[in-house]
């Protein structure tokens, strides 16, 4: 048994999860240094003995495993099983029980805060789940502070513990293998604000995704996956499934669907996809991840570790814009109508609509001062299905918020079955185009695209309810193939199976 996990602050090579004797076998450690390890990482009343130690790895030498970086052990796991998870049956080893009691998950002090215990313990709880069909539950015991790390790997804490172990109260935690094999999801906050009261929140701003990770054999139908995004009914639900065999993969095949319809592209889902598989493991953060979509080719994500953000970038292709300077007066005033300004015009004796602009999506500009006073008609909007276009974008130069957007935007597409969008990255490819066109920008070199070029670099703001900020950088010139960079920011809010 042997696989690679991959820590988020790993700069050596990848660490591999072994079983321990395996490790012991070839050198990495002996018996007695892995006794030593367990004792500087627990207090004395405790750790495991030598005695109780040799125990499970004679007996329960197969759930018994360790990880090392190629020269020595820096961490290891060992449990054994039971029938019931009390503090009497834990001394034992029960090779038919049902329940496997994790003991110890150990990190050697030099190398901690690196992800390895994460990254260690979510490879562990795979291998088990998928080797040893007949264990229906993984539990353990630990304190207060490690609730949230037991949580975030997949773990439920469930109640005090009654077992007495050392001089501090525990807490029991579970995790159901029958749940865990099933088809996983959670829910990401994509394209996050920090709050302008407090600038330590991200709560309620960006834009949730449902990402759903499917095994590579999965047989679910496009009318399974449109039934559930129907059910889970957020703006979008994305699938994701790997393209290799390897537990850690970097090459994603991605699907976007709203509660109505599957979409060509959606920029929130798939930087929230890409955040959701570098969070749990299953893609490797030094590499960027190339998601093979049917209609818009290969999208790669980067990440880039600053402070305690993980900011994403996308590579998406940007959008073809063509202004429409003959516009007609009905049609000014259908856009001015379907964006609730008819009383603001005849207040202010001038059209709100600045231009109007044509892509896949329509956009239309809107003076500042009438940017506050958009009340959407949905029904008015639907006429826009008649003229080959999905969507509507409301977009104004400067940031409604008095903050430093170049520009804030809206985005409705109630002809997708949303009626506006919280934060909307396709959007951008739009709105990077047409704001090139428009602002006078100063370019700076970057080397979003892995090559260092002059870019645009464009601080937007979708002031949508929830609300939501992106960093574009895009070429100053049109050129064949061009590409459009987006960044931002991504939460995880919650994860479950699908039954």
């Amino acid at each position: 048994m042997k696989c690679t996990i991959r820590p988020r602050k790993w700069d050596g090579s990848d660490p591999q999860l072994c079983l321990a004797s395996e490790a012991i076998a070839s050198g990495y450690a002996t018996f007695d240094q892995l006794v030593e390890m367990e004792g500087r990482c627990f207090p004395v009343d405790e750790a495991g003995t030598h005695e109780s130690m040799g125990l499970r790895l004679r007996e329960a030498g197969d759930y018994f495993t360790a990880v090392h970086d190629g020269e020595k052990v820096i961490g290891f796991i060992n449990a054994t099983r039971c029938t019931e998870f009390l503090e009497e049956t834990m001394s034992d080893h029960d090779p038919k029980g049902s329940i496997l009691a994790i003991h110890s998950v150990v990190c050697d002090l030099p190398y901690r805060r690196m992800g390895i215990a994460h990254a260690m313990l979510t490879a562990y709880v795979d291998v088990m789940t998928a080797k040893h069909r007949d264990i229906k539950t993984i539990a353990l015991i630990a304190k207060a502070y490690l609730v949230g790390f037991y949580v975030s790997c997949g773990f439920v804490c469930n109640s005090l513990s009654p077992i007495v172990h050392g001089a501090d109260p525990w807490f029991d935690f579970s995790l159901d293998t029958d749940s865990y094999r099933r088809q996983s999801y959670a829910v990401v906050d994509a394209f996050v604000t920090k709050s302008v009261t407090s600038l330590d929140t991200y709560a309620t701003t960006g834009n949730p995704a449902a990402i759903v990770c499917l095994p590579r054999d999965s047989k679910k139908t496009d009318a399974w996956m449109q039934g559930l995004a129907l059910e889970i009914n957020l703006s979008e639900t994305a699938y994701v499934l790997p393209l290799t065999d390897d537990r850690v993969c970097n090459e994603w095949q991605l699907r976007w669907f709203t509660p109505t319809v599957e979409v060509k592209l959606c920029g929130h889902a798939t930087l929230a996809s890409a955040h959701r598989l570098w969070e749990s493991g299953q893609a490797d953060t030094a590499k960027p991840i190339r998601f093979h979509s049917v209609h818009s080719g290969i999208l790669v994500a980067r990440c880039e570790q600053k402070l305690d953000e993980l900011i994403i970038t996308l590579d998406f292709p940007i959008d073809v814009v063509k202004p429409l300077d003959d516009l007609s007066e009905s049609y000014r005033n259908f856009i001015t109508e379907a964006l609730g300004l008819k009383d603001w015009q005849v207040a202010n004796n001038k059209s709100p609509v600045v231009r109007v602009a044509d892509s896949r999506y329509q956009i239309a500009e809107i003076r500042p001062e009438a940017f506050s006073s958009i009340e959407p008609q949905y029904g008015v909007m639907a006429r826009l299905e008649g003229s080959g276009r999905s969507a509507l974008i409301a977009t104004t130069a400067g940031d409604v918020r008095n903050g430093d957007a170049h520009f804030t935007s809206r985005f409705f597409a109630p002809n997708l079955g949303v009626s506006e969008d919280p934060v909307t990255g396709s959007a951008h490819c739009v709105l990077g185009a047409f704001w090139r066109e428009y602002l006078q920008w100063k370019t700076m070199s970057t080397t979003k695209s892995g090559a260092s070029s002059d870019m645009i670099e464009m601080i937007a703001y979708q002031s949508s309810e929830r609300g939501g900020d992106l960093t574009l950088h895009v070429s100053p010139n049109k050129h064949d193939n061009e590409r459009i960079y987006l960044s931002g920011v991504a939460v995880s809010r919650m994860q479950g199976s699908i039954l």
